[in-house]
């Protein structure tokens, strides 16, 4: 038995009512201002990530293509500078994988597989990925997942508490289950990553990379195809909206390009 419209609305009015309590933990994102809820301190985050990036590089195996891993650390630690977040300790690694992927953890641990690099033409697409990556640790994305996984499980607990003795409490369940991912976890992601987007494409515009990389990169993705779930069921924009966003940042980062120190426009070709 699936949950009915009635389910729905009362688990959406429970979860409007608990989260009320969790306003005083609300604050603003640097750079996009959007206001969010943290219940973590970056401290907090930063030592779990370290944690987690030691026990990921035991089990990897660290690249031996020089080129890829000088190109990684030189272009990291350009964006780092720009970044301005001197209490990270910032660590670039190429591991080996097939995967086309690259992640960060929190507190500035940058990690990409070697099976993403050949997707770069030049530095300057590497630095739209790595811009992309030190912007969610700048922006404390993990902090603010696990803050909404925390908030989402203890809200469940108060609606399971609520309708223990309801002959239906799993259909109440199912429905606030169904409300938290669809509507919160999954939009929030979306965010996430356009805000990724953004203040990346800005760390690699005023470290003197040349932006329209980043169009020019995502383009290049889009062209790989593959099966995608609906954009409403997916934690990442697609590739069109993607674009199509990045498309529009250009006139501000061409500007901020223009202001940098340095210039490395598109940067050395990757070999």
């Amino acid at each position: 038995m699936k949950p009915t419209i009635k389910h729905k609305r009362l688990a959406a009015v429970i979860l409007l009512w608990a989260v009320l309590p969790f306003a005083a933990y609300c604050a603003s994102t640097p750079y996009t201002g959007r206001t969010r809820l943290i219940l973590t301190t970056e401290a907090q985050e930063n030592e779990m990530g370290e944690k987690s990036f030691r026990e990921f590089m035991a089990k990897a195996a660290p690249s031996r293509n020089r080129s890829y891993v000088d190109m990684v650390e030189r272009v990291g630690k350009r964006l780092a500078v720009v970044a301005n977040k001197p209490d990270y300790k910032w660590e670039f690694a190429v591991v080996e994988s097939n995967e086309v992927n690259a992640f960060c953890l929190p507190g500035g641990k940058i990690v990409f597989y070697t099976g993403i690099m050949p997707m770069f033409e030049n530095e300057a697409e590497l630095a739209i990925v790595m811009g992309h990556e030190i912007a969610h640790a700048v922006l404390r994305h993990g902090g603010e997942r696990m803050s909404q996984a925390m908030a989402a499980n203890f809200l469940g607990s108060v609606l399971g508490a609520l309708t223990e003795k309801d002959g239906k409490r799993e259909l109440y369940m199912a429905a606030f289950g169904g409300i938290t991912t669809v509507g919160l976890i999954l939009p929030y992601s979306r965010k996430h990553e356009y805000e990724a987007d953004e203040t990346g494409t800005l760390f690699s515009a005023k470290a003197g990379y040349a932006p329209e990389a980043a169009v020019n990169f995502w383009q290049k993705m889009m062209k790989q195809g593959g099966a995608r779930p609906p954009e409403f069921l997916s934690t990442h924009p697609s590739d069109t909206k993607r674009v199509e966003y990045l498309r529009k940042l250009m006139p501000k980062m061409k500007q901020v390009y223009s202001s940098s120190a340095e210039k490395h426009e598109y940067g050395e070709k990757l070999r």
